[in-house]
């Protein structure tokens, strides 16, 4: 594994923890692992897709629970 590749995945673990997704984040790449689309792609972007997925959806159900 690359320095970059251990920077990216470290990054992606402290925001991870930093905002508290750690189930949703570890939920998200179990439905990845399913999909043929990300069998053959590297770790750290599996894992930056995910975090993006996650933020994503944590976004949009905090500005549904907002507006009501």
């Amino acid at each position: 594994m690359s320095k970059q590749t251990e920077d990216t995945l470290m990054a992606v673990h402290l925001e991870v923890t930093r905002l508290g997704l750690v189930k949703e984040f570890n939920a998200q790449l179990r439905r990845m692992a399913s999909l043929k689309e990300y069998k053959w792609i590297d770790m750290a972007t599996k894992y930056e897709r995910a975090l993006a997925l996650t933020k994503e959806n944590y976004n949009a159900r905090n500005d549904k629970r907002k507006k009501k």
